[in-house]
């Protein structure tokens, strides 16, 4: 015990803790000990937890990277533009992608892998944009959004697109409204 301490302040401290736990009953002296215990193991669960869930949303995210790059290869040579850039998501037509976040000065581009198209960088109005996924029903989009924010990004949102050009809601419902009656 007093090799824990390092200067004279904190072997005095330590001996006062000493002469006080000395004093203390045999049954104060288990319940502190118990408690003690209590508290490692609550924290280990907590570890335990964290790891678990850390662990099954890295295989998720591993599996719909997969899932994703499967989507890539079957889209062919179809071409599509955001904002100008020529995308490497290569589909034309309305879909969906989920927005992650959208921050100005907060660089991820340089920590996400430059052959993982899965995660990509919109940039607007001095904003980073980061978007996930392609889906091409307005469900599809619903149902991974619910995944995403239940991994924790709970602004994560849908944004609709045609021929790679950002659209609004309203854009993307007429147009299925129009496609529906014809």
């Amino acid at each position: 015990m007093y090799l824990l301490a390092q200067t004279k302040a904190e072997n005095k401290a330590i001996k006062q803790e000493l002469k006080a736990i000395k004093k203390m009953k045999a049954v104060d002296i288990r319940k502190m000990k118990i408690s003690l215990e209590e508290q490692i193991e609550e924290k280990e669960i907590e570890v335990a937890v964290s790891q678990k869930k850390t662990d099954t949303m890295q295989a998720y995210l591993y599996g719909m990277q997969n899932k994703y790059s499967e989507l890539q290869k079957n889209c062919g040579n179809k071409t599509t533009r955001v904002y100008g850039v020529l995308s490497a998501v290569q589909a034309k037509g309305y879909y969906y992608r989920i927005q992650l976040g959208a921050f100005k000065n907060f660089d991820l581009k340089n920590k996400i892998n430059k052959d993982d198209q899965s995660i990509q960088v919109e940039y607007l109005k001095g904003l980073e944009k980061y978007m996930i996924g392609l889906f091409f029903t307005l469900e599809d989009a619903v149902a991974y959004r619910k995944d995403i924010q239940q991994m924790g990004i709970k602004d994560a949102f849908i944004v609709p697109y045609k021929d790679g050009i950002r659209i609004t809601h309203q854009q993307a419902k007429r147009a299925l409204l129009l496609n529906l009656e014809h």
